[in-house]
C-alpha cells in the first residue's frame, strides 16, 4: 500500500478491520475526504435494508483464543 495516498490507506484499513464493532460502516466510509471530489450529497439516500454477514455475529470469532 506504499503507493496509495494516505486517505486511501486510511479508508482501506477501516474497511478491512476484522472486528465488526471497530470496522467502519458504509456511511462512515463515504464520509472519508477521498470521496469529497466526486460526491453529490443531494443524491445520497440510505439503503432500504442492512446486510448481515455470519462474521458479524456476536460469537463469530473467539478473540481470547487467537494464536
Amino acid at each position: 500500500m506504499k503507493n496509495c495516498s494516505p486517505g486511501l490507506q486510511e479508508l482501506l484499513l477501516s474497511m478491512l478491520e476484522l472486528n465488526p464493532y471497530f470496522r467502519s460502516s458504509i456511511k462512515e466510509c463515504l464520509n472519508f475526504e477521498i470521496f469529497d471530489a466526486i460526491r453529490v450529497r443531494d443524491l445520497e439516500e440510505d439503503a432500504p435494508w442492512k446486510i448481515h454477514l455470519d462474521v458479524d455475529q456476536e460469537d463469530a470469532f473467539n478473540y481470547d483464543n487467537v494464536d
